[in-house]
């Protein structure tokens, strides 16, 4: 009897030092998880700031007949200091019939990323690259390539593209997220096939390893995180196991306390994913309105700024501009950023001018639907118009009349057309100001269809073509796959 006491209460205390062990580990893994992903998000962090710093530039080139390099070089002079990124180098501009010269170009994996952002117009991480480091060696490294439009074309015509160093833009996401005692590495994209691109070892052995994806770019990279190797036993481990010969009951209890706490640990990491993911989502989502708003402020600033004769007129014409974004998102805000009618953006765009004195504004069309992009493209158009007419045109004039009549040419397309009568008649060398340039450059690139502006002398007619799409709920966007 007294043996099989022994082995009952040696085999209840051998069971509560595995659970004790268990739950430690779990709660160790637990915490490389979050540390992970928290290291993947400053690295998400830094590559979205970089990536609105050069669509910033990408908006402000494509809306330009500068000298590209100069225009380019002045826009970085003035934003230096706000779009700083540990690793970056210097933003530079490359036309498309250059892109495969020198040897930076040559790089299958940089020629793989241009091919890539001339078939989707959008920007892109590229895989692993030797530059030249600080110490005049190679050093890994990624280059973010952003297309540039140019006038009417439907394909970029040149490119922005940005070098990152790839162990300095790690070690700044390690220096945030402030971890300094596990061993991190950095792939270039998820799969077996990956390239290392950066990595910081630990002195202490590992073999918990998380794996976290990483979006920089519309490319999906693979970060690893390996925390030390814990302990053989814990010392409440060791306590258990001294007291649990003579104390049988109170293991028992304890091994249920700590199953307990081990099923808390799980619910609590579902719930952590789970808020983890919601964040990202709307992050992403986010960050994107954010940063085509910021681009639009940006391109109508610098637009503004070149077209002003002093310091009124420059702060009176961007202050409209402005109003007349505000006024589009508070229509898309009231819709949940959904659909919004073009009856609506009218009425919202006409307001300030409506209101000054009365006139005949005939408003009619089919009842059709504008996606959030388009509704703000077009509502600078109708801002443009309605401010031109209410100087110079059919609004200055109490007999002046306006018409704004649309309809659908085709099931995904509806045409626009502004016409005025009854204003003052319109001089044949009137000069070509910002507003006309907006229209006919900046509002022809974002709808994808050309302008038809005509200065009559009854007055002014503006044919203008509008995407339609279809109404749907609204819905965040899904993390691309790799």
């Amino acid at each position: 009897m007294p043996a099989l006491i022994f082995i009952a209460i040696s085999a209840i205390t051998l069971l509560s030092v595995f659970a004790i062990e268990a739950s430690a580990r779990h709660s160790e893994s637990l915490k490389t998880r979050k540390i992970a992903s928290s290291i993947a998000s400053e690295l998400s962090h830094e590559a979205n700031i970089a990536v609105s710093y050069m669509h910033a530039g990408a908006v402000v080139l494509s809306s330009s007949g500068q000298a590209k390099p100069d225009l380019l070089q002045q826009f970085s002079a003035e934003m230096e200091g706000d779009f700083e990124v540990p690793g970056a180098g210097p933003m530079d501009w490359m036309p498309l019939t250059d892109a495969g010269d020198g040897d930076e170009q040559a790089s299958p994996a940089l020629q793989e990323t241009l091919a890539a952002v001339q078939a989707s117009g959008a920007p892109s991480a590229s895989g692993r690259l030797m530059i030249a480091g600080p110490d005049g060696g190679e050093v890994p490294a990624f280059v973010i390539v952003m297309p540039v439009g140019d006038g009417d074309a439907a394909q970029p015509q040149s490119f922005v593209h940005r070098a990152f160093n790839a162990n300095m833009f790690l070690s700044s996401a390690l220096d945030l997220a402030d971890e300094n005692d596990l061993a991190v590495r950095l792939f270039d994209r998820m799969g077996d096939q990956a390239a290392l691109l950066a990595e910081r070892t630990s002195t202490a052995s590992s073999k918990d390893v998380m794996e976290n994806p990483v979006q920089i770019a519309n490319r999906t990279m693979r970060l690893e995180v390996a925390a030390p190797t814990p302990a053989l036993l814990t010392p409440l481990s060791v306590v258990t196991l001294l007291l649990g010969l003579s104390v049988a009951a109170l293991l028992a209890a304890l091994a249920r306390i700590l199953t307990r706490q081990m099923a808390k640990d799980n619910a609590r990491l579902e719930f952590f994913e789970e808020q983890h993911s919601i964040r990202n989502s709307l992050t992403r989502e986010l960050n994107h309105r954010v940063k085509n708003t910021l681009a639009n402020v940006l391109s109508l600033l610098s637009l503004t700024r070149r077209r002003a004769d002093n310091l009124d007129d420059f702060a009176e014409g961007l202050a409209g501009r402005i109003r007349a974004l505000s006024a589009t998102h508070d229509l898309l805000t009231n819709s949940e950023w959904g659909t919004t009618p073009i009856a609506s953006v009218v009425k919202a765009e006409l307001a300030h001018v409506s209101a000054a004195r009365e006139h005949e504004i005939e408003i009619e069309g089919p009842d059709v639907e504008l996606a959030p992009n388009d509704a703000l493209t077009f509502g600078q158009a109708i801002h443009e118009l309605a401010t031109n007419a209410a100087k110079y045109g059919a609004l200055s004039a109490d007999a002046g009349r306006v018409s704004i009549i649309w309809s659908l040419i085709e099931p995904d397309l509806a045409e626009v057309e502004w016409l005025e009568a009854g204003g003052p008649e319109v001089s044949e060398a009137r000069g070509r100001g910002f507003g006309t340039e907006l229209i006919q450059k900046i509002v022809a690139h974002e709808l994808r269809h050309p302008v038809e502006l005509q200065f009559d002398t009854a007055g002014v007619r503006c044919a203008l073509r509008v995407p339609v799409r279809p109404a749907g709920e609204f819905q965040l966007r899904d993390q691309p796959e790799g």
